[in-house]
């Protein structure tokens, strides 16, 4: 038996939908059933509940052999370790108590010097996992392409998106459903051991200012990128519901990559990312956009 975390979210949706194409019948923990498709819930085991609760994580975890684990996004923490700790923590514990052979988890982080922003818990989760006694695959993603989502308001109303980071740095763009393919993949292989991590990149490295350019080709009209301060940028989120703890740990992000770190890595292999940037915005972003102009 299988179980999947956060089956609604950017990458978990992605795993199940592996999973499910498998011919498996996985276990879902999740706490609105109702998000679940029809066809999800007909094909599933499905368990309601908090992944942050030792008694749903019992529940939850009781007879699986392997789980994929990934802390829900939220805008709003006020404490980042605390916050990712309260996610990782009961889940490791849990997971050691129900003899959990393997966990494929989402990542990002590592303990090289300049680790800064998110990545730092993202270490964290990744030593928390290591230490519940299941073989890991801790999957070091680039930055999701998803991440333009959150900007296609400015996109539409104001021609343009803004992040603290020069125009011309390259990033690793990298699609949610390749890293969810690919955790799919790692969960339904049984015969893997020991930890391991493994970069999710893209295909490609692109700037801000190439990216720009890329939607302006595909939604039909001129956007372009404006290189904001951190403290510019996290000013720009507070209207959105976004914590101050949260802003300074996404401005602490860019600054390291500003600084030359590179996202999603080191890590021990690489994944096969195959989703370019342009091939996202015209099947996922350009729908949502056009929604977005319709009044959806």
């Amino acid at each position: 038996m299988l179980l999947i975390t956060t089956p609604t979210g950017n990458t978990g949706r992605h795993v199940l939908e592996a999973v499910l194409e498998a011919g498996e019948t996985p276990r879902v923990l999740v706490r609105d059933p109702a998000r679940l498709t029809p066809d999800v819930r007909e094909r599933s085991e499905v368990v309601r509940g908090d992944l942050r609760d030792p008694a749903d994580l019992k529940a939850a975890l009781d007879g699986i052999e392997g789980a994929f684990f990934c802390v829900p996004q939220s805008p709003d923490p006020d404490d980042m370790d605390g916050y990712y700790r309260s996610f990782t923590v009961p889940f490791a514990a849990a997971a050691r108590e129900a003899g959990v052979r393997r966990i494929v988890a989402v990542s990002g982080g590592d303990g090289q010097p300049g680790n800064r922003g998110p990545g730092v818990q993202l270490h964290g989760l990744e030593q928390t996992l290591d230490a519940s006694g299941a073989a890991t695959r801790a999957i070091r993603c680039g930055y999701f392409m998803e991440q333009f989502l959150w900007m296609m308001h400015g996109m539409v109303y104001g021609g343009a998106f803004a992040l603290p980071v020069a125009g011309d740095l390259p990033l690793p763009f990298v699609a949610a459903r390749d890293i969810g393919a690919n955790a799919g993949r790692l969960l339904l292989d049984r015969t893997w051991t020991g930890q391991e991590t493994a970069a999710a990149h893209g295909p490609e490295r692109l700037s801000c200012e190439q990216a720009a350019d890329i939607a302006s080709q595909v939604l039909g009209f001129p956007v372009r990128f404006v290189s904001v301060s951190a403290e510019q940028y996290a000013a720009s989120l507070t209207p959105h519901g976004v914590s101050a703890a949260m802003g300074q740990s996404l401005g602490d992000m860019f600054a390291a990559i500003s600084a030359g770190r590179d996202m999603g890595a080191p890590a021990e292999r690489e994944l096969e990312c195959p989703t370019t940037l342009h091939e996202w915005m015209n099947t996922v972003l350009r729908p949502a956009v056009d929604g977005l102009k319709a009044g959806a």
